[in-house]
């Protein structure tokens, strides 16, 4: 539930970026193709430098937890700045956390899964990720529709909810 919840959040917000910046920047084609580069670029940087550099000095559920909690605080700022570099910065960050996110919930996933099973269980966890997608294009359409700030907050929402399941899991 936990990977779920991080997708919703995550597929939300990447699914709809490019409509966003459309009605609230008035961005041609040409430059929404930019911002996905920059998106892939701040990706690179989370799954890439920054997992490096923590995995190996913070245990990974307080990477996970923490993450979580500032996705979950960020991404509610995203859709405020009236102007395009506050926005990208925001959703910059945004990404480069959610592509630290990405490799410790597939790792932590692994490493729970019989090694009998393991194939069977990461592939039910990219399962997850087209369910995941599904939903959100559902619901962040209507969303959208409803006010352009909307699947944020649900972004935010959903990332917390990740959060407090994996505090719970850890309490437990």
């Amino acid at each position: 539930m936990l990977k779920f919840f991080y997708l919703f959040s995550w597929n939300i917000i990447f699914l709809f970026v490019p409509a966003f910046v459309v009605e609230n920047f008035h961005l041609s084609n040409s430059r929404i193709g930019d911002v996905c580069a920059l998106l892939g670029i701040c990706w690179i940087f989370g799954t890439g430098v920054l997992h490096r550099l923590f995995v190996h000095t913070i245990r990974p559920k307080w990477i996970l937890l923490s993450s979580f909690v500032l996705f979950g605080g960020l991404v509610v700022f995203v859709p405020y700045p009236n102007y395009l570099r506050g926005f990208l910065i925001l959703l910059g960050g945004c990404t480069i956390v959610s592509g630290l996110i990405w490799p410790l919930c597939t790792s932590a996933i692994s490493d729970a899964a019989p090694k009998n099973i393991q194939g069977k269980v990461l592939g039910l966890s990219q399962s997850m990720l087209s369910l995941t997608m599904m939903f959100s294009s559902l619901m962040g359409g209507l969303f959208l529709h409803a006010h352009s700030m909307i699947p944020f907050v649900f972004s935010s929402l959903s990332a917390l909810v990740a959060a407090a399941l994996l505090l719970q899991a850890k309490i437990e």
